[in-house]
């Protein structure tokens, strides 16, 4: 165990609600005081965790669908809707847990939250996708992102 990162609802609360998040924090370093603590930054729980000595996390790697992309434009314009298949077998309604967003969309709000990319990296499913990220439209280009990123300067 190298990491501790509360899940769903309890990870939600302890980021508004630093008494929920002192508890947390309490009990990852009864645990194990070397623990690293996930914790949405800037919140209750990043601030919970440094008051008891934990470590936090200073980057991650992420991976998103980009709903900008060429396929999904195309299924968008072809027939009217939202796409449903292996990459998201939900209907836009009953979705858990994902934002519907593009990767400009991302890269503004890691501009806006001070948030550097460190590493970004772009996948098209067919030819035309391919090709297009090759020719640098990104935001058109790839069905899916991986991402590692870093706080501040």
């Amino acid at each position: 165990l190298s990491h501790v990162k509360p899940h769903g609802a309890l990870y939600n609360q302890a980021a508004r609600d630093r008494a929920i998040a002192n508890v947390v924090a309490a009990a990852v370093h009864a645990h194990d005081p070397s623990l690293v603590l996930f914790g949405l930054a800037g919140s209750e729980s990043i601030r919970a965790a440094q008051a008891v000595g934990l470590r936090v996390a200073r980057e991650a790697v992420i991976s998103f669908p980009n709903f900008a992309c060429l396929e999904v434009r195309r299924e968008l314009l072809m027939k009217g809707r939202m796409p449903k298949g292996k990459q998201l077998p939900f209907e836009w309604y009953n979705t858990p847990n994902i934002h519907l967003f593009t990767l400009k969309d991302f890269r503004e709000l890691c501009r806006k939250d001070n948030i550097r990319i460190l590493d970004l990296i772009c996948q098209g499913r067919g030819f035309a996708e391919r090709a297009l990220l090759t020719l640098g439209w990104k935001n058109l280009g790839a069905s899916q992102v991986i991402v590692r990123i870093g706080r501040g300067g």
